[in-house]
């Protein structure tokens, strides 16, 4: 970190000596479980047939209740399309990109005999992470394969959990989707996985009126043997520790790995129902409905990783992940082309997280940490 008197250049180097130890520390960036009022949440879209909005925080259950229906809101006889998709949404502490690792965690339980039986694949209980700013209203892409001129813009910049409702072969499937950004009019890049990974076979469905504890979990370009993979599961324990099985298939997903040269930013948690039109007309319109309870995020960060710097009382403060029993040195170094640092702190890691303060002396320098 650079310092200049109280000028503050963000500029920290981190030096990880050796191997890392397997402890890690997860970083919470959101966690809701929904007993107050819901006024940090955001509703956009548009009304059910009684008024109400179709994902909205329940007062008496605390909880968020969704509907989700392929009908609400598209009109497909302009040029382009008219599609509203509706949502509810929270900021994030902090933005996460294609660089971190993530993880977002929600309870999920659908209301009994509200799913459709329908063989198009339409997607309900949708939870993820977005950049609600770049999410264009044509996240299911129904405008792409149409005769219009003016095609509607593509959702990018969203790592999400889907829940496909499907009665026909292969059946309804969980999916981990990773949506790249977008810029312009340029194509959709949605990576997701290949085959039939999680589908559940014909006529069968996620188990309804009981908790699904869903997760979703992307893994940043440095984290152990995975990189720029996004991976989805269902559990049937709020530890997650024991994996749901439907007809003899785990819910387990993963996606392919997102290229080097594609990028994502989230800023938002968020729940949708998104809407597309109806290409089989005879048949039963996608649809469901359930609540999504104790919502957290989570950014992983290595031993040694700093994840905050604070200025205080005209001192900065740099906090980072630990391992019980480690020894963490602080250095200091004026000039990096001389590349000679000096140990300003010792210290002895009691928990998962370590914190040193250093005074600013109107130099100019940069800060490492090595254990």
């Amino acid at each position: 970190m650079k310092r200049n008197g109280s000028k503050i250049l963000a500029a920290l180097a981190v030096l990880l000596a050796g191997l890392a130890p397997a402890q890690a520390y997860w970083l919470t960036v959101l966690s809701d479980d929904l007993s107050t009022n819901g006024s940090a949440w955001t509703y956009s879209g548009v009304s059910n047939s009684t008024g109400q909005a179709l994902i909205r925080y329940d007062s008496v259950n605390q909880n968020i209740h969704a509907e989700w229906n392929e009908t609400n809101l598209l009109i497909t006889t302009g040029d382009p399309y008219i599609m509203i998709p509706s949502r509810l949404s929270r900021p994030l502490a902090r933005v996460l990109t294609d660089n971190d690792t993530f993880r977002l965690r929600a309870t999920l339980n659908l209301v009994p005999g509200s799913v459709a039986n329908t063989v198009e694949g339409y997607q309900i209980a949708n939870i993820g992470l977005y950049d609600v700013s770049q999410m264009g209203p044509d996240r299911t892409l129904s405008d792409d394969w149409s005769t219009n001129t003016n095609l509607l813009r593509d959702g990018s910049d969203f790592v999400e959990f889907n829940y496909f409702i499907y009665n026909a072969y292969p059946g309804s499937t969980i999916t981990a989707v990773i949506g790249a950004h977008v810029d312009g009019d340029d194509d959709f890049v949605y990576d997701a996985g290949v085959g039939s990974e999680g589908a559940m076979g014909v006529d069968h469905w996620l188990p309804e009126g009981t908790n699904l504890y869903v997760e979703v979990e992307y893994f940043g370009a440095a984290t152990d043997t995975l990189g720029r993979v996004a991976h989805c599961a269902i559990y049937t324990d709020p530890d997650r520790t024991n994996l749901l099985v439907v007809n003899g298939v785990t819910m387990s997903y993963w996606t392919q790995p997102l290229p080097a040269e594609r990028t994502f930013r989230v800023t938002d948690v968020a729940f949708y129902n998104y809407v597309q039109k109806k290409w089989d007309e005879g048949n039963v319109t996608g649809a469901g409905a359930g609540t999504i309870d104790d919502i957290s995020v989570e950014q992983y960060f290595e031993p040694g990783q700093i994840f905050s710097n604070s200025l205080q009382n005209e001192s900065i403060v740099s906090t980072w992940a630990a391992e019980s029993g480690t020894t963490y040195y602080a250095q200091f170094c004026s000039n990096l082309l001389e590349s000679t640092w000096a140990t300003v702190a010792v210290i002895q890691a009691t928990s998962d997280t370590l914190a040193c303060t250093n005074g600013l002396n109107g130099g100019w320098g940069c800060y490492r940490v090595t254990y």
